[in-house]
């Protein structure tokens, strides 16, 4: 009996030892399940990780759509934060958070940098042409200096003007028109209409298509649209499972954004809105002046929910296909 018992004992402190990351106590992930609610974000099997937890966070308030919503989740996120980091909340706050001081920064959040520039890369490759081709390093008075980038901006402008170049591939890819085509043909099943906007409901929150790292699409994602494009079932059935048809009640809930628990939250935040601006006589127009509340959109300004609306109301043609260019190189004798 003494030895079933002392095995018994070693084999609750190896699994307390292993449950947790940072600490033996058993106690820690009680409280950050509770903290989450019982919200089953981070795996059982791997140990819990505040760090995990803060980049999550930060992710979903970048992705919410509006500042009702982002507001909302801060004070979701405001207990846990002040818990366990309680200073990197206070600088987070001031620097991130607090727009009403001088020195917030802002713009990081989908909803408040819309369709402005993220980075200053074009400024940077800019000035550094004027470093090295036109001063080359060196200190000039500023006659010269301002005399430098007129001949380069005049440079710059007779070659575009030269080189006029057609497009000879459609700037939304095949793989977004396959895939908005996709949801389009099921489109009364996945969105509904409600005071004038239309929605639907994404699977995640932070759902993209693209590979943050490259700004490409996912390869997984070509291969899924290949396979819809050859007319396969499954390929599609699995495609439509990241979608779902919202009910009024939960647009209400997302409108309203009074939500105390995370897991409800989440649930409603994946909801997309979807406005629609219609220019008569100008597709065109009518793709750059409607708008999606996805992640997609802000980056990338288009996306599957807005081609599919456009395509099911009209105002796109899906088929529209260009030419691909010539491989240069003779053709191979087979």
């Amino acid at each position: 009996m003494q030895f079933s018992f002392l095995a018994n004992t070693r084999k609750q402190t190896q699994k307390q030892d292993i449950s947790s990351k940072f600490t033996k106590r058993r106690g820690y992930t009680t409280k950050i399940s509770t903290k989450f609610s019982k919200y089953n974000i981070i795996s059982s099997k791997r140990s819990t990780s505040i760090t995990k937890v803060l980049k999550f966070d930060i992710r979903i308030l970048q992705s919410v759509s509006n500042e009702k919503m982002f507001l909302n989740y801060v004070q979701i996120m405001k207990p846990f934060w002040k818990t366990y980091t309680p200073k990197y909340w206070t600088y987070f706050f001031e620097n991130y958070i607090d727009v009403t001081k001088s020195d917030c920064y802002t713009g990081w959040q989908n909803f408040m940098r819309k369709t402005g520039p993220r980075t200053n890369n074009s400024n940077e490759a800019f000035n550094r042409v004027i470093k090295e081709v036109m001063t080359d390093y060196r200190k000039l008075p500023f006659e010269d200096f301002t005399q430098s980038v007129l001949d380069e901006l005049r440079r710059r402008s007779q070659e575009s003007c030269a080189l006029l170049q057609f497009p000879t591939s459609p700037l939304i890819s095949e793989t977004l028109l396959t895939l908005s085509q996709c949801l389009a043909n099921s489109f009364d099943s996945y969105f509904i209409e409600y005071e004038g906007n239309y929605f639907v409901k994404d699977k995640f929150i932070v759902c993209s298509i693209y590979n943050p790292d490259t700004g490409k699409v996912k390869q997984k994602i070509k291969k899924l649209a290949s396979k819809i494009k050859n007319e396969n079932e499954e390929a599609r059935e699995s495609f439509l499972e990241f979608y779902k048809k919202p009910s009024i009640r939960s647009i209400q809930s997302f409108k309203e954004a009074n939500h105390k628990i995370r897991a409800h939250f989440l649930t409603i935040a994946s909801i997309r809105q979807l406005q629609l601006n219609i220019v008569e006589d100008n597709n065109d127009l009518t793709l750059l002046s409607s708008s999606c509340s996805c992640n997609d959109y802000w980056n990338h300004k288009v996306c599957i929910h807005l081609i599919a609306l456009l395509i099911k109301e009209g105002h796109f043609d899906a088929q529209i296909r260009f030419k691909k260019q010539k491989k240069r190189g003779r053709k191979p004798n087979v």
